[in-house]
Parts: structure tokens; sequence; C-alpha cells
């Protein structure tokens, strides 16, 4: 072609185009943490079962996604140590404060502002409100404590029974068909649930888990109960322990 007067000959070659705008990797695990947080916030609200499935398939639709554009699943939370890399793992004793002559260690030695952990352990201990016991996760209650307890229930239970609420109570003991209905739920605790295997000297027939929540046990029986309309609202509540084995450095608070 000839060349415009002044000017370059137009090139030949074809023009080319960019390519259209995609979903990178990194903004694919950004959306997935923020689902997750989500899913997280609507369990630990209580919200409906309906929704919380609905975030829960989100979440998995975005983890598909993930797969599909990287080949690898998705980078999760850090695994927790098991109990033997625990023992294993020994952390260094810290150093012991020294004690001067005539000095008596029976008020608190650490600073809240410095060292709040220690402090607020020497808190619970010297004022004798919790004593440690040699299951990790579990404390002995010592009245102090548990008289600060009965006024915070009783002011508690006060005013739910004012809203119509009544107390019940449900078995601490899970099926594993239970919690497979829920395993929606307790997607977070799986990992952490404690399970029963043996009565004395016999291997049970089916482990029987621990609840690692209420709504597990009760769930069910309110499926039972609620035939209609009618039979609601249910307005429950039961004081009870839980165990959760989540915390790899549990405390009492």
């Amino acid at each position: 072609k000839n060349a415009p007067a002044g000017g370059k000959a137009p090139s030949s070659d074809p023009v080319k185009t960019m390519p259209a705008t995609s979903v990178t990797s990194q903004q694919l695990e950004t959306q997935i943490k923020e689902q997750g947080d989500k899913v997280r916030s609507a369990k630990g609200s209580g919200a409906p079962k309906d929704e919380i499935q609905g975030l829960v398939a989100e979440l998995l639709k975005l983890k598909a996604d993930y797969k599909s554009l990287t080949g690898n699943d998705p980078p999760g939370p850090a695994p927790q140590q098991s109990s033997k890399q625990k023992k294993k793992e020994k952390k260094a004793p810290a150093p012991k404060p020294k004690i001067e002559a005539g000095v008596t260690r029976l008020g608190i030695e650490a600073k809240k502002f410095e060292d709040l952990p220690n402090w607020y352990s020497q808190v619970i201990t010297k004022s004798e409100m919790i004593e440690y016991y040699d299951v990790s996760g579990c404390y002995i209650l010592r009245p102090w404590s548990f008289f600060i307890w009965e006024v915070i229930q009783q002011w508690f239970d006060k005013g739910i029974k004012a809203l119509g609420v009544q107390n019940c109570y449900f078995p601490m003991f899970v099926s594993n068909a239970a919690l497979e209905k829920e395993k929606t739920h307790i997607a977070d605790f799986a990992p952490e649930v404690a399970w029963v295997t043996r009565s004395g000297d016999s291997e049970l027939a089916e482990p029987i888990a621990i609840r690692p929540t209420s709504e597990t046990v009760m769930y069910p029986s309110y499926a039972s109960w609620v035939q209609s309309h009618r039979d609601l609202p249910i307005k429950l509540n039961q004081w009870c322990n839980v165990v959760d084995g989540s915390s790899n450095t549990p405390n009492p608070s």
C-alpha cells in the first residue's frame, strides 16, 4: 500500500485484542475467605438453617471455581497440631521472677499491660476463684467464682422467663446419625468433636459424640414436636456444658 503524504504506510499486521478480564486466583481466595467468615458469623448468630445452607452452597461454588481455575484446592486455615505434636514441641519455660529476701508471693506479680495472660491467671488463682485441673481445658470453680456465676445466671434466667422462655435439659451425648443430619451446622466443629468409643473394656457398637453445640441435640427433637405453625414458637433454654477442643491454649474465661 502507498503511504499517505508525509506519513508511514499502515501496518498489515492484524490488530491484537486484549483478553477479557477474568477473576484471578487471588481474588477467588479473598472471596472464599470472606464467604467463610459469613458462614461462621451466620452460625454464631443463630441464623435460619436455610440461610446457612445458602451461604455454604455459595462457599462450595467459590471453592469449585478456584479448583477449576488453578487445578488445586483453595488454601485453608493452618492445620491444628495433634496432641502428640504438642507434647513434642514443648515451650521454653518462662523465666522465674527473682524473689527478694523477706518478700512473699501472695500478691499479683505480673503487670496487666506487660503480661496480660500471666496477670489474668494470677488474678483468678490467687483470689481463690479458679483452681487448675489435670485435664486440659477443665477448671475447678471455687465458691467465689461459682457465686459470681449464680448471680449472673439468676439475673439472666429472670430476664428470659419474663419473655416466656422455659428451662429444659437435653442429653450430653449425640449419636452419629444426629450429627450427620446437622453436618452443615457443625462443619466448623467436626475436627474438634470428642467421641466416646468404649464402655469399660468393651468397644461401643457405634461411637457417641459429646455435644459440641446444643443445637445438634435439640433440633432433632424440635423436628418431631413441630407439626404445624400452631406448635410455634418454641422458647426453650438449657444450662449445660459443651465440649469443643478447638483451642490449643485453653484459658478460663
